[in-house]
C-alpha cells in the first residue's frame, strides 16, 4: 500500500508548560476509542495510553510522539496506514486550522456511540456508578446546519474563528455547522470589509429589531435583544448572553426537562439564565423561584414571565452558592430543584444544601460529563439516587455532550 496523506483534523493542544518529548522513532497503533477531549485513544508499544488527535476508532496510524508523561503520551499522525470504518471526509476545508469541529472526520453514528461511552465512562470512573443500560443518546435531527449561535472575530475587516489551541485568526466565509440563515449572513458579512472586533451571529424569532430573526452585529452594549421561543413564551437574550445553540433540539430538550421535573408545589431553579427553562417549567408549579448571577439576564427573565402571565415566578439576581447558604432557600422550601450549571459544575455550597433534607426531586442538566460525575458522587453520598439519565447531542462534530439526569431521594 502506498503512503496515504495525513488525515485532516485539528491537532491536540500540548499541555501548558510541557516541553515536547525528545525525538523518537514513530510508532504504529490502532485507535480504540475517542476521548472526551476529542482525541483518539490507542496504546504505545510500551503499554502507555496514547492520545492522537484527528483520528477515528479503528484507524491504524503511524504516530510521532510530541509529549511524554509517565502514564500517557500524546502524538501527531504521521501516516494513516488503514482508515477505520467510522472515518469520513470532513465537509469543511478549514477543519485543519479552525478550532471548532474536531470530529468532522468521524461519521455521525460513531460520534453518538462515542459520546454515550464518554458519559458512561465518567460516571463509572468518577461517580462509581455503573448504569444498568447503555446511555440513551438523543441525536440532532441533522449533524450539520444546526448551530443557532456563533461568535466571530473580525480582523483586517475579515470575519473568522480562532485556530485550534491558539488565538490565531482563521478567516472564514462559510461554516457548515451554522443554521442555513446564519450561513447566508456569514457569507454576506465576509463579502465586504467590516469593523474589527467581536461579532455575534445568532438565530431567533423574527422581531422589530431583527425582522428575519438573524442577529449579525458587533458585540457591544446597547445591542437589541434576540428573542427565542420557549414553551410558548418569548425569552429575550442579551447580545453575547448564553443560550443553548442547537436550534433543532431546543424543543426536545425543553420537553425532556419538563417531563423529568413533573408537577409540584414549589420549584427552585439555580443557574436559570434568561429563563429558557424557567418559563416552560413554571406552568407545572404553583410557585417558582429562579436564581441567576447575571443581572441583565434576570431582568429579562422577570419581564418575560410577566408578559407570559406567569406572575407566580420570582427571579433573584444572586450567585447560586451564596443563595444556597442563605435562609431564603429554607424559607422557600422547594419540592423540586432544577440546576443547569456552567462547565465547572455545581458550587460546593449548592451540593451541601441539596444534601440536606427537603426537595424530593432534582433535575440536573450538565454540559460536562466529568463535573457531572463529580457532583453525582457527592449527591449520591447525600442519599440522592439516579432515577433516569439521557444525553442530547447538542454539538455534532465536536466531543461536547449535554446530559439530563433526574434524581430522587433515596431511603436513609
Amino acid at each position: 500500500m502506498g503512503r496515504r496523506r495525513r488525515p485532516r483534523g485539528p491537532l491536540a493542544p500540548r499541555a501548558p508548560g510541557r516541553a515536547p518529548a525528545p525525538a523518537a522513532a514513530p510508532v504504529d497503533t490502532v485507535i480504540e476509542r475517542l476521548s472526551n477531549d476529542g482525541a483518539g485513544v490507542g496504546r504505545h508499544p510500551d503499554g502507555r495510553v496514547l492520545f492522537v488527535a484527528g483520528t477515528a476508532p479503528g484507524d491504524h496510524v503511524r504516530v510521532r510522539i510530541i509529549e511524554a508523561q509517565r502514564r500517557l503520551l500524546r502524538g501527531e499522525v504521521e501516516e494513516l496506514l488503514t482508515p477505520g470504518p467510522g472515518r469520513v471526509e470532513p465537509r469543511c476545508p478549514l477543519v485543519d486550522r479552525c478550532g471548532g469541529c474536531s470530529w468532522q472526520h468521524v461519521d455521525y453514528e460513531t460520534q453518538l456511540a462515542a459520546k454515550a461511552d464518554i458519559v458512561a465512562d465518567a460516571l463509572r470512573r468518577i461517580a462509581k456508578l455503573d448504569l444498568e443500560d447503555p446511555v440513551e443518546m438523543v441525536p440532532s435531527p441533522s449533524p450539520y446546519e444546526y448551530r443557532s449561535r456563533a461568535r466571530l472575530l473580525v480582523r483586517g475587516g475579515r470575519p473568522g474563528f480562532r485556530a485550534a489551541a491558539s488565538r490565531d485568526h482563521v478567516p472564514v466565509d462559510d461554516c457548515p455547522v451554522l443554521a442555513a440563515p446564519l450561513r447566508a449572513a456569514l457569507a454576506e458579512l465576509a463579502a465586504a470589509t467590516r469593523a474589527n472586533g467581536e461579532w455575534e451571529l445568532a438565530l431567533g424569532e423574527p422581531s422589530a429589531a431583527w425582522p428575519d430573526g438573524v442577529r449579525c452585529a458587533p458585540l457591544a452594549e446597547g445591542a437589541e435583544d434576540l428573542e427565542l421561543s420557549a414553551g410558548g413564551a418569548r425569552v429575550r437574550i442579551v447580545a453575547g448572553g448564553f443560550a443553548q445553540a442547537n436550534a433543532l433540539l431546543l424543543a426536545a430538550l425543553v420537553d425532556a426537562v419538563c417531563a423529568a421535573a413533573g408537577r409540584g408545589a414549589a420549584l427552585l431553579e439555580l443557574y436559570a439564565g434568561a429563563g429558557f427553562l424557567t418559563l416552560p417549567l413554571a406552568r407545572a408549579f404553583e410557585r417558582v423561584l429562579a436564581v441567576e448571577a447575571v443581572a441583565p439576564a434576570v431582568e429579562r427573565l422577570r419581564s418575560a414571565a410577566l408578559e407570559a402571565g406567569l406572575r407566580h415566578v420570582e427571579a433573584r439576581a444572586e450567585d447560586a452558592g451564596r443563595f444556597a447558604e442563605s435562609p431564603a432557600l429554607t424559607a422557600f422550601a422547594p419540592d423540586v430543584v432544577c440546576v443547569d450549571p456552567p462547565r465547572a459544575g455545581l458550587a460546593p455550597e449548592v451540593v451541601t444544601a441539596l444534601c440536606r433534607p427537603g426537595p424530593r426531586r432534582l433535575i440536573y442538566l450538565s454540559c460536562d460529563p466529568a463535573t457531572l460525575a463529580r457532583d453525582l458522587a457527592d449527591l449520591h453520598a447525600g442519599r440522592w439516587r439516579v432515577a433516569s439519565l439521557c444525553a442530547f447531542d447538542l454539538f455534532p462534530q465536536t466531543p461536547h455532550v449535554e446530559t439530563l439526569v433526574r434524581l430522587e431521594r433515596g431511603t436513609p
